[in-house]
């Protein structure tokens, strides 16, 4: 699509304030607020209406192209430590390929310092300033592994070992091993990120690049004495995007909504108790077609007047011949005696659950005969290039859309 865009909410009442966020591939564009009136195109009935409303929104805008930064991933403002240390992590890998993969790494601008990272084959790799360590054999995919890395700065060394969570035979236990340090490893910029190799600065923010597909469980810096220098406990602040920190480890954040509260490698393999535990729910998986709020700038800012009745509405953008509306609903203002005799109720959990739909809907005539059911060209494309997904939908790795 040439042309569309978003609103930061769905319904304001008058004297609230709400924005819109445009992808424009054109260099302009032209806006106007709206009355939806009616939106059946149904050729029995009155057709498509709807009633411009002035407001200062009108008029001509500067456009400018957005992308659509998928991948989720944690970030900690967290430095690495200066002398000898490990870094511990338990991973649940889902689809290795077709790049690596990061795991826990301290990033370097839109590069990467060093890390534990998953290789586009499946073996596990430690990897920073020249100094290469691979696992000797690939990870069984859906395993529960803790790695872990050991630099010791002192030994000029750089370990890597593997444990899997349950027994496995020996001809198939990936081994680890060490290694000289080609070069001194450098620090990084202090920001150390969970399941992505590396965050590439764009105009509308990091891209996460080499994004790791699985869970991830347990995360810690354990200093030369065994001592915990930090850790993360993704149990905590599970309905957040909150990261939090224990041990001495900062507070951190998710971005792009990865899965909460998963299994983690103390899970049993059933129970008889529905709520999740710390014990047995302290993993996050992450995905590579994540995708929360896509973080466009702010186009317009519209404050809804006060005479403005509550009704259905929408900012519509048009360039030569595109046109696209983005609908909001606005409410009356909450009422001081008695209420309105009539509410309506609009059916946003539906409108979230088949978002991003992308199903060949053509044999629905049966369901809506009299209504075109199917889905414009130019819409289907974006959704399946930006591989966008709806809750009908599986993620690249075969989970389900949370």
């Amino acid at each position: 699509m040439k042309l569309t865009g978003y609103s930061d909410r769905w319904s304001v009442r008058p004297g609230e304030t709400m924005t819109f966020h445009v992808h424009s591939v054109a260099p302009s564009y032209e806006a106007q607020l709206v009355r939806l009136i009616h939106g059946d195109e149904n050729p029995h009935g009155p057709g498509f209406r709807e009633a411009e409303i002035e407001s200062a929104l009108d008029g001509p805008h500067p456009g400018a192209p957005r992308t659509i930064r998928k991948g989720s991933y944690g970030l900690v403002a967290q430095a690495m430590p200066g002398g000898d240390f490990s870094i511990d992590a338990w991973i649940w890998s889902t689809l290795p390929g077709p790049a690596r993969q990061g795991i826990m790494v301290w990033a370097s601008g839109d590069a990467s310092a060093f890390g534990l990272f998953l290789g586009a084959d499946g073996h596990l790799e430690a990897d920073g300033e020249g100094t290469m360590l691979r696992s000797s054999r690939a990870l069984a995919p859906k395993q529960w592994y803790r790695a872990t890395v050991t630099v010791s700065r002192s030994a000029g060394t750089v370990a890597l070992s593997v444990e899997p969570g349950i027994w496995l035979p020996e001809s198939v236990n990936p081994d680890g091993g060490e290694v000289t340090l080609a070069a001194p490893i450098a620090a990084g910029d202090g920001r150390l990120v969970f399941a992505a190799g590396r965050l590439e600065e764009t105009p509308d923010g990091p891209h996460p690049r080499e994004v790791f597909n699985g869970k991830i469980a347990r995360p810690r810096i354990v200093g030369p004495d065994g001592a915990t220098l930090a850790a993360w406990d993704f149990f905590q602040h599970a309905g957040e995007a909150t990261i939090a920190g224990v041990c001495g480890g900062a507070d951190g954040r998710t971005v792009n909504r990865p899965s909460r509260l998963m299994t983690g490698p103390g899970w049993p393999g059933a129970t008889n108790s529905t709520t999740p535990l710390p014990e047995t729910h302290d993993a996050i998986h992450f995905h590579d077609d994540d995708v929360a709020d896509v973080g466009w700038p702010v186009s317009h800012e519209f404050a809804v007047p006060a005479d403005l009745r509550s009704g259905v509405y929408a900012l519509r953008l048009r360039t030569g011949e595109d046109e696209e509306h983005l609908p909001f609903f606005v409410c009356p203002p909450k009422a001081e005696g008695d209420a309105a005799p009539l509410a309506v109720l609009m059916p946003t959990m539906s409108y979230l659950a088949y978002a991003n739909e992308s199903l060949d809907v053509s044999d629905s005539v049966q369901v809506s005969p009299r209504q075109d059911m199917t889905i414009t060209p130019e819409r289907y494309a974006y959704v399946a290039e930006n591989g966008l997904k709806s809750l009908y939908d599986n993620h690249r790795d075969g989970s389900g859309i949370a």
